[in-house]
């Protein structure tokens, strides 16, 4: 089985100094208590499988007993065609409709090496999503599915050509170690009755949980300063080489045992300028792309001004816990009642973020927030613009 590789040898990732700017570090008074609170809320986060469906249970429970039987990955890497083995024990991380993801051991063959633990993203389907499909529509989503991963996942190390994984995670940016191609994978693996698995893995450094997990755990001023100046730092950085994520959640922003926050996931990433797929979260939508998903249009041009309203609501969440133009419940309406609220209030009202309702919030966060919940993108702030006085100001 052949697997076209939509990205560059692994030694093509050289270093190009004069394209790449220097990493911010962030060491102010706020940042070392920032970090050393996020570490402590890490360390006492809820487990990865709290929140989990029963169907998401059963995959969970399905490829753990996998590995406990001794089910041994042998992979090969698309990148450079090396070959090695991912091995338990296997630490539950997460799961979503396309992968389902373990902390594993990459043995390397041949050698003598110790072990390296990576997370380990596995292709899946969660079958559930295809209920309303024909058999044949079913079917090609199926086999369409590992190419698919293949491409969702290694498109961004081709939009930042010149930049290493490691480079990457200096700057809050995750990008895959590598993608791999199982060749021992069992026929007909399934992951609990609704998951189907495929032979593709993406492999990443080893993070702790999402942002997502432990906002709700109830963050210190100095955890919330430090994220929104992590989270501004790595999307100015992400702009100014030309690329968009197009998926600003904090579902898709990891945090490591030391209290560093990345941005993953970029899966809807998108060089800025050019025309792409309209796909995206629909509660951190900016309000002219919901208003093109109302009209039905299939593709969007890419723009820094989607990230900073996904970005301006993903710092309202961290410091208020809401979302900052409609509630939880409504959150969860239908698509197209939640996208014409967004879009008739830009037409209308256009009310300012409620931030009266953020305890403790400084001034440079209300300005920040206010500068990217501009309900006119011309109007909205760009992260790279602001990301020096920022900084400056916290």
């Amino acid at each position: 089985e052949q697997t076209t590789v939509p990205v560059a040898d692994s030694s093509g990732f050289i270093q190009i100094p004069s394209s790449r700017a220097t990493p911010t570090t962030l060491n102010a008074p706020i940042d070392l208590q920032g970090r050393r609170d996020i570490r402590n809320i890490v360390s006492n986060r809820p487990p990865a499988d709290s929140d989990l469906s029963p169907s998401e249970i059963a995959a969970k429970n399905g490829f753990e007993r996998r590995f406990v039987q001794g089910l041994q990955l042998k992979v090969e890497s698309l990148f450079s065609g090396g070959v090695f083995t991912l091995t338990g024990p296997a630490q539950f991380l997460g799961i979503g409709s396309t992968a389902i993801v373990y902390s594993l051991n990459k043995v390397q063959a041949d050698t003598a090496s110790a072990p390296e633990r990576v997370a380990a993203k596995i292709s899946v389907r969660n079958l559930n999503s295809l209920r309303d499909a024909s058999a044949s529509e079913r079917q090609q989503v199926l086999d369409q599915a590992p190419e698919l991963f293949v491409s969702s996942e290694g498109a961004v190390r081709n939009l930042l050509p010149g930049v290493t994984p490691e480079t990457a995670l200096e700057h809050g940016i995750l990008l895959p170690l590598d993608i791999c191609r199982v060749t021992n994978m069992p026929s007909n693996f399934r992951a609990g009755p609704d998951y189907n698995v495929f032979p593709r893995v993406a492999l990443f450094p080893v993070l702790t949980c999402d942002l997502f997990l432990v906002v709700e755990s109830g963050l210190s001023r100095a955890a919330k300063l430090h994220l929104t100046r992590q989270l501004v730092v790595s999307v100015a950085w992400l702009h100014r080489n030309g690329v968009a994520h197009n998926d600003l959640k904090l579902e898709n922003v990891f945090l490591s045992e030391e209290g560093k926050a990345v941005i993953g996931d970029f899966g809807f990433a998108a060089e800025v300028g050019t025309s792409t797929r309209l796909q995206s979260t629909p509660t951190f939508l900016d309000p002219q792309t919901a208003e093109e998903s109302l009209q039905r249009k299939t593709e969007t041009v890419v723009t820094e001004e989607r990230d900073a309203w996904a970005l301006g609501t993903m710092i309202f969440l961290i410091w208020c816990g809401s979302y900052p133009f409609f509630s939880f419940e409504e959150a969860v309406l239908p698509l197209a009642a939640l996208l014409q609220n967004v879009v008739f209030k830009s037409k209308t009202t256009r009310p300012p973020p409620p931030l009266q309702h953020c305890k403790g919030m400084p001034s440079p966060v209300k300005a920040l927030i206010t500068g990217f919940l501009q309900w006119n993108s011309d109007d909205r702030r760009r992260p790279r613009d602001v990301v020096e006085g920022f900084l400056a100001a916290t």
